[in-house]
């Protein structure tokens, strides 16, 4: 198990130092004095590890649970079911918690199929996993993203039955234009802020292509594996290594590091960036790197 962790550990450092969900590219990026073609065949046979699974790694890892209670306490959670293809011939399916507008994984699962769309039985499968995490006091905001695909009776009875809020949102881009009026807006014309609304009737939806968020981060989707349970371990480093970031980026916004690596009086990067630099400032002047993967809740930030 130590030697699982260290590989792990390792992963997680590559990832990172890559920006990428490739073997080859992760393991060129870890740093010690193995060669980089054993760091591939050791992470190749890290993620063909049967014996390794999240409940496994959430017993040595605590990450999922601290989090949930933590956010738990103060607000009501905003789960988000989202599914897409991901590696060779895989999609993921997966839960995430929303935290300063951005998506925390905190549950998944990998099917092979081509088409992008997920069965009835693997979304009913990933929320009953999920909600064995979720403290039994919390109260949950469940929101599912795109198209119709979770809008079956079966999932949305299983949600009922939780008395978990559910709620339906369609994501674009801000450069799709709308007719309003007989008039043509880009989406970003409405100037609507995140916690405002804009009523509008009549509109008509060009069939202009959405932006994709998917490749954001790590870039699991590039990945070269094609097996899902292997997929399912990868997207185990690579989730850890976006928390650890993100945990890193609510660290950075503490006002004697702020100055550091952003502006002092406006900060316009997300909390992944910020992260990023907070790394790259404390690695460049030779200083200890935080290990935690524990996330304050907004309201005490």
């Amino acid at each position: 198990m130590a030697r699982h962790l260290e590989t792990l550990v390792c992963m997680i450092s590559g990832i990172i130092g890559s920006k990428s969900c490739q073997l080859p590219k992760i393991a060129s990026q870890v740093p010690g004095h193995v060669h980089s073609d054993s760091r591939t065949k050791q992470f190749s046979r890290w993620v063909q590890n049967e014996t390794i699974t999240f409940d496994l790694y959430s017993r040595s890892v605590p990450f999922v649970g601290p989090l949930l209670e933590r956010l738990a306490a103060v607000r009501p959670l905003v789960l988000i079911m989202d599914g897409s293809l991901v590696a060779r011939g895989c999609v993921t399916l997966m839960v995430s918690v929303i935290y300063a507008h951005r998506a925390i994984p905190i549950g998944w699962l990998v099917i092979e199929d081509a088409k992008g769309h997920s069965p009835t039985q693997t979304h009913l499968a990933l929320v009953r996993e999920v909600k064995t995490r979720v403290p039994e006091t919390a109260t949950v905001i469940s929101r599912s993203v795109g198209d119709g695909e979770f809008d079956s009776p079966e999932l949305q009875a299983e949600l009922d039955g939780y008395h978990w809020h559910a709620q339906r949102v369609c994501r674009t881009a801000k450069n799709i234009l709308i007719g309003v009026d007989d008039d043509w807006l880009s989406m970003a014309d409405l100037a609507v802020t995140r916690a405002g609304h804009d009523f509008r009737k009549q509109v008509l939806f060009t069939q202009a292509a959405y932006s994709d968020h998917k490749s954001r981060g790590f870039q699991i989707d590039r990945s070269h594996l094609s097996d899902p349970e292997r997929v399912y371990r990868l997207r185990m480093a690579a989730s850890l290594a976006y928390l650890w970031v993100i945990c890193l980026g609510t660290l950075a916004q503490a006002d004697h590091w702020r100055p550091r690596v952003h502006r002092r009086h406006r900060c316009d990067l997300s909390l992944f960036q910020l992260g990023l630099r907070l790394l790259d400032y404390r690695l460049g002047h030779d200083q200890p790197l935080p290990s935690s993967f524990v996330l304050e809740p907004e309201s005490v930030r």
